[in-house]
């Protein structure tokens, strides 16, 4: 099973957007946006399509990374 992990954050309409970060796979973690690894250890990060079995920063998402 599969999980997208991302920030959910409110425009200047007020509509919250979702903006994906990393995709969890069977093997572990990968990056989905370029900028995501400068991104700083403690950022907070949201299982956007499931649970987050224990993945709720950044710095769990490197932790996860496939080489």
């Amino acid at each position: 099973m599969s999980t997208t992990f991302g920030i959910r954050k409110i425009d200047e309409w007020g509509e919250e957007i979702e903006i994906p970060i990393a995709r969890r796979l069977i093997s572990g973690c990968r990056w989905s946006n370029e900028l995501a690894e400068f991104l700083p250890d403690d950022l907070k990060v949201e299982a956007l399509d499931n649970t987050p079995q224990g993945i709720y920063t950044i710095g769990d998402i490197r932790k996860n990374l496939i080489e």
